[in-house]
Parts: C-alpha cells; sequence; structure tokens
C-alpha cells in the first residue's frame, strides 16, 4: 500500500472515531438534560386574587364573566354579542345550577337542591311550563299554564309520577289565569303496585264526585 493511501484510511478512521465520540457526548448530554429535568423541583402553583375575570372577543366585547355573584356565590356568566346573558353557571349554598336563557323571559333551569335534580322550562311571561325531576326518590313530570304555589292555585296543571306505590295522573281543569283562583275539578288515575288501575274526579276541595273502581 502506497503513503498516499494510508494516510487516506488513517484520515477516513480518524473521522469516524470523532463521530463516534461526538454521538456518545452528545447523548451523554441529552441524558443529563432529562435527569436534571426529572430531579427539578416542582414549579409552584401560580395565584391570581381578582373580584371578577373577563374575556373579550377579537373585537373587545365581554363574553365570559368569571366572579362572584351579588350574595357572594361562584357564577360564570356568558353572553351574546349584544351583551346579553345567554348561559350562567352558579354553585349556592344548596347545590350548582345551569340556566339558559332565550331571548325574552324564557329560561331553562338545570339544578341540583341537595339530592333533587331539577329540570325546568319557563315561557316569555316567566311562568314555569313544564318540571322534570326526582323528588324522594320518585320521578315527577308536570305541565302547567298558570301560576302559583300550592295545587290548588294552579290551573291547567298536568301532573305524571312513578313511585314504588305505583303510577299516578293528575290533571286540575277549568281554573282562571289567577293565583287566587281555585280550579273547578280535578281528575285523577293511576296503577297501584299490583297492576290495579284507580281513576276519580274531585272537586275544588278534593272531595270524590266519582270513583273506580
Amino acid at each position: 500500500m502506497s503513503n498516499a493511501k494510508a494516510s487516506f484510511v488513517v484520515l477516513n478512521l480518524g473521522v469516524l472515531l470523532l463521530n463516534v465520540a461526538c454521538v456518545v457526548v452528545s447523548h451523554g448530554g441529552v441524558a443529563e438534560q432529562v435527569q436534571a429535568q426529572e430531579n427539578a423541583p416542582p414549579k409552584k402553583a401560580v395565584s391570581l386574587d381578582v373580584s371578577e375575570l373577563r374575556v373579550v372577543d377579537k373585537d373587545g366585547r365581554v363574553r365570559i364573566k368569571l366572579g362572584s355573584d351579588e350574595e357572594g356565590y361562584p357564577q360564570c356568566v356568558l353572553t351574546d354579542a349584544k351583551g346579553s346573558e345567554r348561559m350562567r353557571l352558579r354553585v349556592i349554598a344548596d347545590g350548582p345550577e345551569v340556566e339558559l336563557f332565550g331571548d325574552g323571559a324564557e329560561r331553562a333551569w338545570v339544578h341540583c337542591r341537595g339530592s333533587t335534580p331539577t329540570i325546568s322550562v319557563n315561557d316569555k311571561t316567566g311562568f314555569t311550563k313544564a318540571t322534570l325531576g326526582i323528588e324522594s326518590g320518585t320521578p315527577k313530570l308536570q305541565l302547567g299554564r298558570g301560576t302559583g304555589d300550592t295545587i290548588n292555585e294552579r290551573s291547567g296543571l298536568a301532573l305524571l309520577e312513578v313511585s314504588t306505590a305505583g303510577g299516578r295522573v293528575r290533571l286540575l281543569g277549568n281554573g282562571k289565569e289567577s293565583a287566587t283562583s281555585k280550579v273547578k275539578s280535578s281528575f285523577l288515575a293511576g296503577m297501584t303496585e299490583n297492576g290495579k288501575a284507580w281513576a276519580g274526579i274531585y272537586d275544588e276541595e278534593m272531595k270524590p264526585l266519582w270513583q273506580a273502581p
């Protein structure tokens, strides 16, 4: 082998050894960096104490407000482009609630008061027209067209419920759109837990006018 060829082989071998050394050093450095990151102390949580946090869109309009209401309960409010509230999430004293707002007084309301989950729907006048929930383990569906606090003060009320004692339907009719007016009659029908059907018509004082069987 000539001196030129020998020198060329030695040079290539030196370059190869140099590359291998660089790779080893490089991998060693990466390993050291990974080990350093694993052994690094955890970052401390950063707290931000503000009374209200607002998120704006590209036009600078406030679309999300995170804070508390006038009673101090935490809430998150989402608004439309006009600034009207369209959704509100709150946690009050006896449970969480979510409210969805229409263009007027229409509202869909989902809440859980203790162990009583409920979904309610209000019309544009603010009356609760439909309520679906579970009360003491009994699922109930209630439909109405009036307002009031007791069964005899509501007009056009339909109530469907199913319990361990069976199911029943209650219909109240002939009432006026007034919280002070009593209904003139009511109809109840149901099924007992052993499969026996029953029905009855009652006056405004809930005294039976007709029953079957």
